[in-house]
């Protein structure tokens, strides 16, 4: 995604987003090569240590999470008597962890720059 980003010519991502992003990235490898020199394992290599890496975040940090985006389509649908987004919804929501193969790509995916538009508010 940062790739993708930096290589974006959209006016959205101005100069100080891109340099904040870069700094952050830079403090992000520092941090990494760190982590990498204290592990406890000094026999793991690198590629060991990124899988145990990638594999705690994946423990730590759910798949999927209800975005406003898609809690706007499920009331949308739901208005229209169609409930079957709400249910998949939960299902997934239920054990956010878990791949769930079969749930649309865009519930786990980040948020589409069109869903920044969307806002809400706690007493409506």
């Amino acid at each position: 995604e940062y790739s993708k980003l930096m290589l974006s010519q959209d006016s959205d991502v101005d100069a100080q987003t891109r340099a904040t992003l870069e700094s952050w990235l830079l403090e992000y490898r520092l941090r990494l090569y760190q982590d990498f020199e204290q592990r406890e394992d000094e026999q793991e290599g690198l590629e060991e240590f990124q899988q145990a890496r990638v594999l705690t975040m994946l423990k730590k940090n759910p798949k999927f999470v209800l975005r406003n985006h898609l809690a706007e389509k499920c009331i949308q649908k739901a208005e229209d008597g169609d409930y079957s987004m709400v249910d998949g919804l939960l299902t997934v929501l239920e054990s956010p962890f878990d791949e769930h193969e079969d749930a649309p790509k865009e519930w786990s995916d980040v948020p589409p720059m069109s869903a920044l538009d969307i806002c809400v508010s706690c007493s409506s």
